[in-house]
């Protein structure tokens, strides 16, 4: 993975600026609170794509999609992206895992950092 983008990502994980949320790029709530999952976090700090709708309250939960340079909206990031991050589809898809809790306990963002530190 591409050093300066991981440097800070992972200050942005610790940072407590970004609530967690799941299997999702970002959830706005009614009370306008916004949750990010840690990939959704990544898209912020290396400015990939940009979200589908603003990111203000609705009347109901809303689940926005990032919108990439193929104009279409994504759960995941796209081959370019990746590439621009230095990541692999596998790497994003064990990131999602870790944040969602697939197989086993969701990890924190704080948890989630360090792991990314060692692992790629």
């Amino acid at each position: 993975m591409d050093r300066s983008v991981r440097t800070l990502w992972v200050k942005a994980l610790q940072s407590g600026k970004y609530k967690q949320g799941r299997q999702q790029f970002v959830i706005v709530h009614e009370d306008g609170s916004v949750e990010m999952d840690a990939l959704g976090v990544l898209c912020e700090v290396a400015n990939l794509g940009k979200w589908e709708k603003p990111l203000v309250p609705g009347v109901r939960p809303k689940r926005i999609r990032r919108v990439f340079s193929d104009g279409k909206d994504h759960s995941f990031l796209t081959p370019e992206a990746l590439k621009k991050v230095g990541l692999t589809h596998e790497e994003q898809l064990q990131v999602s895992y870790l944040n969602d809790g697939w197989m086993r306990d969701p990890m924190t963002f704080d948890d989630l950092s360090l792991w990314i530190v060692k692992q790629l």
